[in-house]
């Protein structure tokens, strides 16, 4: 499980990358990176900026570490992971 996955699925949050602040940023409308043609990856990897992808995982990590320090005793549940992703791009 990844930081977006934990923010999303675990933390029911919506995922950080839709929001106004990073949508146009991270190409959030490419989803993320399943499906892509090798054309459209190269496009997102060439107009991504780097700096913006260390920001924004800076941005995911601390909550979800704190989510993690809050609940560490439930990590063994199981989580459904259908309903907090529909409409994320795949």
């Amino acid at each position: 499980m990844n930081a977006i996955d934990l923010n999303t699925v675990v933390r029911g949050e919506p995922e950080l990358a839709a929001s106004p602040e990073w949508r146009e940023r991270l190409r959030y409308e490419m989803g993320h990176g399943a499906g892509l043609t090798d054309a459209e990856a190269d496009e997102v990897a060439e107009s991504v900026q780097q700096a913006d992808v260390v920001t924004y995982a800076a941005a995911l990590l601390q909550p979800c570490v704190n989510h993690i320090r809050m609940h560490i005793g439930e990590l063994e549940t199981l989580v459904r992971v259908d309903a907090p992703l529909q409409g994320v791009p795949a």
